[in-house]
C-alpha cells in the first residue's frame, strides 16, 4: 500500500527546503529530522487514503491488491491512515511555532482533496498532486527557526517539482492505455533541465567546488528523464517502470538543489538513497 519505491524520494523535498532558507546558518537537526519525518508520514497517509478510496476499482480490476484481496482490511487501513496523519502534525509541532503546523495543514489537505475529489480530473489532478511535493519544501523551510535566506532560489526549486511531478502523475495515468502522450513525455527533462539553470542562476553566481556535483547531479536528472521518454517513445507504451524510473530521478534534482547551497552531506544522502530505491523498485513497482 505503502508503495516502498517511492518514499526514497520524500526526505529530499524537506531537506532541500530546509537547507535552501537555511544558507549555512546554524540550525537544530531535531527540528530538521521532524521536518523529513513528517512528509514521510504525509506521504504514507496519502496512499493509503488513496487504496481506500480506489477499493471498488481495485476490486474489479486489481483484486490482488492489499485491500481487495483481504490482505489488510479496511478498517486497519483507516486506522493506519489516521495514526500517519496524527504523527505528521505531532512531528510538526516540535518547533512550536505556527507556521510548520500550517505547511503540515497545506500539504494534508491537497493529499485529501487529490485522493478524494481531484484525481480524476484532467490537469487539475496532477497539478494537485505536483503542489504536494512543492509544499513539502516550503515544509521543510517553515522547520527553519532562523532568519530566512535566498527566497527567490526556494521559489524557483518549488515551481521546478510542481511541473515536473504534475508532468510525472499526468504520464502515469496513460499506464493503463494502449496510446502515449506524445509531447508530454518529454516535458519533464526541459522542465528539469529549464528549472535546475534558474535554480543556480538565483543563488550568488560565484563558482564552488559543490557546483560541480550540482551540475553532476542535475545533468543524471536530465538524461534519466530523457532516457525513460526515449524508452516510451519506442515502446509506444508507459509502464510502471517508466514512472519508477521519472521518480527516482527527482532525488537527483533534489541532491542537486543541496550541493548548489553547500548542503553537501544532506545531497550526498540524498543521492545514497538513489540506488536502494533501484533495487527495491526492481521487486515493487512505483506506481
Amino acid at each position: 500500500m505503502i508503495r516502498l519505491p517511492n518514499l526514497f524520494s520524500v526526505p529530499g523535498d524537506p531537506l532541500a527546503g530546509f537547507f535552501v532558507i537555511a544558507a549555512g546558518a546554524s540550525f537544530s537537526p531535531v527540528h530538521l529530522a521532524a521536518g523529513c519525518g513528517a512528509m514521510l508520514f504525509l506521504y504514507m497517509a496519502g496512499l493509503i487514503l488513496n487504496d481506500l478510496m480506489d477499493f471498488d476499482q481495485d476490486l474489479a480490476e486489481r483484486p490482488e491488491r492489499p485491500l481487495p484481496s483481504g490482505n489488510i482490511s479496511r478498517r486497519a487501513a483507516q486506522i493506519a491512515f489516521l495514526l500517519c496523519s496524527l504523527a505528521a502534525f505531532a512531528l510538526c509541532s516540535l518547533p512550536g511555532r505556527k507556521a510548520p503546523l500550517v505547511m503540515c495543514l497545506l500539504v494534508f489537505l491537497f493529499v485529501c482533496l487529490y485522493n478524494t475529489a481531484l484525481k480524476g480530473i484532467r490537469v487539475i489532478g496532477p497539478v494537485s498532486m505536483g503542489l504536494c511535493r512543492g509544499c513539502s519544501m516550503l515544509l521543510g523551510a517553515a522547520m527553519f527557526s532562523g532568519k530566512l535566506d535566498n527566497p527567490i532560489a526556494l521559489i524557483m526549486a518549488v515551481h521546478t517539482a510542481v511541473i515536473a511531478i504534475a508532468l510525472i502523475t499526468m504520464i502515469a495515468d496513460y499506464e493503463t492505455r494502449k496510446d502515449i502522450p506524445v509531447v508530454a513525455i518529454w516535458l519533464p527533462g526541459i522542465i528539469v533541465l529549464g528549472g535546475l539553470v534558474a535554480y543556480r542562476l538565483s543563488l550568488p553566481l560565484n563558482w564552488r567546488n559543490t557546483d560541480y556535483l550540482f551540475c553532476l547531479a542535475g545533468g543524471a536528472a536530465v538524461y534519466f528523464h530523457g532516457r525513460t521518454a526515449m524508452n516510451i517513445w519506442r515502446h509506444r507504451q508507459v509502464t510502471p517502470p517508466d514512472i519508477g524510473r521519472m521518480i527516482g530521478a527527482h532525488m537527483f534534482i533534489q541532491s542537486a538543489w543541496l550541493f548548489a547551497v553547500n548542503a553537501y552531506i544532506a545531497g550526498g544522502v540524498v543521492l545514497l538513497l538513489w540506488p536502494i530505491n533501484r533495487l527495491v523498485v526492481r521487486k515493487i513497482y512505483a506506481s
